[in-house]
């Protein structure tokens, strides 16, 4: 399994996820919602060094959790719900 270590703010509408490595895994699934009550929205992303999701809104808190997916198309549990707000 993965989890966020770290959350950043590169720039305006954007949050950049610093994942865990997890072994096996092709396929780093995020899950983010604008709170308090959001639609969840799906990013899905190859290089788990490079996870910038964008079109966020400034000044909004969301919640972020991940899975992984590995060979097999075994998929991992999500990872703890961390929050961070968009700028």
């Amino acid at each position: 399994a993965s989890s966020i270590r770290g959350v950043t703010n590169p720039a305006s509408g954007k949050l950049e996820l610093d994942l865990a490595p997890a072994k096996n895994a092709w396929v780093f699934i995020v899950e983010y919602t604008a709170l308090p009550n959001g639609a969840a929205k799906v990013g899905v992303f190859t290089d788990r060094r490079d996870v910038v999701l964008e079109g966020l809104t400034p000044g909004t808190m969301y919640a972020l959790r991940v899975q992984v997916m590995g060979s097999s198309n075994q998929r991992t549990d999500w990872s703890d719900t961390v929050q961070h707000m968009s700028t």
